[in-house]
């Protein structure tokens, strides 16, 4: 019998921003079927949360990573050491949460003080399906993420909406990032 290991390329993704932004209803969206309704059991992240999709374009095959933090100070050490290898790191935010906006400056600066020179930023706006609780607006989350030179999203974990443009846009991201040589951390296995 003779096995056939095909080389994959493992590229990594992180949510970071404040608890109960809606990091892991994003997660499990970009993780899974967009169509399936969240599960009413679902509960938030336990510290770390990971999953991987593997996908073939033309001859590469490349792995990608997901990674969900919960966001509590408690477990910021174990948030640092995975934010090591990621190649983008997405902050959430909640939409209808003044303060969790307030904070993602905190959250970039403690990413760009572990990450690798090349890593891609993203800043996302969730819970975009409650307009009527909306206390940030979009030209607020635009004007954010020119500040630090990030792409905004705004999407709704809940509902779905925006986390196919944004998922697309991740990978692609990862794939291009690798393709240049932006990613000097991407890691190979056989």
């Amino acid at each position: 019998m003779q096995l056939n290991f095909e080389r994959s390329i493992k590229l990594k993704f992180m949510l970071i921003g404040d608890p109960q932004v809606g990091k892991s209803a994003i997660f499990q969206r970009l993780t899974s079927s967009h169509d399936k309704p969240l599960e009413p059991s679902y509960q938030p992240t336990d510290m770390i949360a990971f999953a991987t999709k593997r996908v073939k374009i033309s001859d590469k095959t490349y792995e990608f990573f997901y990674w969900d933090t919960e966001g509590h100070e408690k477990s910021l050490e174990i948030t640092k050491s995975y934010l090591r290898h990621a190649q983008i790191v997405a902050c959430v935010f909640d939409l209808t949460n003044e303060e969790s906006f307030k904070n993602v400056q905190r959250w970039i600066q403690i990413a760009k003080e572990i990450t690798s020179e090349g890593t891609e930023y993203m800043l996302v706006g969730n819970k975009k399906d409650l307009q009527e609780e909306r206390k940030v607006s979009h030209d607020e989350g635009v004007k954010q993420g020119e500040l630090y030179g990030m792409k905004y999203f705004e999407v709704s974990g809940k509902d779905c909406s925006g986390i196919e443009e944004f998922g697309n846009e991740v990978r692609q991201k990862m794939i291009q990032g690798y393709e240049n040589k932006s990613f000097g951390n991407a890691e190979y296995f056989d």
